[in-house]
């Protein structure tokens, strides 16, 4: 009962979406795969194929971002943000911040896969560490790379060592408030910006090289001095969520080409798969009886097996003859 729902409702994307019914199977089973029951992976479902759409990915990449980053940030299928499902918000966060960036979601989910545990541990949610990746790729800096450089960042400022210490120390503030957590990331640019006005650009670059070290100091400079943060995640806010994106996308003539074929695809199967199981299924079993029987006889009479294929041979040189 429970795999024929999943082919029923495989069937139903494929007849509703651009996605045909195997596609959207193969990407069920992706999420299966990842961990989500069954009814989860119903739920599931949907955002990934929206994902997928708004952000022209292949259902089992849309499936593999999205279940990961919803992994990194400790986020399950039955939890939720807001009002939103875990699965809703990610695919939304992606979404709008390629749409207020130049950074793919193919490549926002690149740089995930490098900076998404590091982000997730130093507290930051999905939204700000995509709002912080559009501003890195307004900078320049996209995919996996902006994921190591904004990492080596995160990993630079939070470190022991003398010169960061002696860093925050000239800035006058830290990376931490008083209970030990980490600054909202807005507020802890506008104290590094504070700190680092009116001094000389010598003693800025060192200050900035002290906290983020020679790798991560693009990172930060691009969040200080790029576009602002705060304006980005707004803009996120305005934008238009997965599904919406998704619809557009899908309403092109391309698209709608695509969910022709799905929709004919369904059909096939839906009328085919009754034939398939009630009548080519036993046609072919018992054919196998046949040709089993058959072997097990010429096993058991090799020489009269032998004799029967030389008369039979013998029949097709001589037939066409006579």
């Amino acid at each position: 009962e429970e795999l024929q729902a999943i082919s029923d409702y495989a069937l139903e994307m494929g007849a509703a979406t651009v996605f045909s019914g195997q596609q959207a199977s193969e990407a069920f089973l992706d999420l299966l795969t990842s961990g989500q029951s069954t009814e989860e992976a119903f739920s599931t479902l949907p955002h990934v194929m929206s994902l997928a759409a708004a952000g022209g990915l292949e259902l089992g990449q849309s499936a593999d971002t999205l279940t990961d980053i919803m992994s990194m940030f400790g986020l399950a299928a039955s939890d939720t943000v807001g009002n939103l499902t875990a699965a809703e918000y990610v695919a939304n966060s992606l979404t709008q911040a390629s749409q207020v960036s130049s950074a793919s979601v193919s490549m926002l989910g690149d740089a995930f896969v490098n900076v998404g545990g590091i982000a997730a541990g130093f507290g930051l949610d999905v939204d700000t560490t995509n709002a912080a990746l559009a501003v890195l790729a307004e900078g320049g800096l996209k995919g996996a790379e902006a994921g190591t450089n904004l990492k080596s960042m995160l990993l630079g400022m939070s470190a022991t060592t003398s010169s960061t210490q002696e860093a925050w120390s000239k800035l006058g503030t830290s990376m931490y408030d008083s209970e030990g957590n980490m600054k909202n990331l807005n507020s802890l640019l506008g104290e590094i910006r504070t700190g680092l006005e009116d001094l000389p650009v010598s003693e800025q670059n060192e200050i900035i090289m002290g906290l983020a070290g020679s790798y991560g100091q693009l990172s930060l400079r691009t969040l200080l001095f790029g576009n602002d943060l705060a304006d980005t995640q707004s803009a996120m806010e305005e934008s238009a969520q997965a599904t919406v994106v998704a619809e557009q996308m899908m309403g092109s003539f391309n698209n709608q080409i695509g969910s022709l074929m799905g929709s004919l695809e369904s059909l096939a199967i839906s009328v085919m798969g009754p034939f398939v199981e009630d009548t080519l299924k036993p046609l072919i079993a018992s054919a196998i009886d046949v040709v089993n029987n058959i072997k097990s006889w010429a096993d058991a009479n090799p020489e009269l097996a032998q004799t029967i294929v030389k008369i039979a041979a013998a029949a097709v040189v001589v037939g066409p003859i006579l």
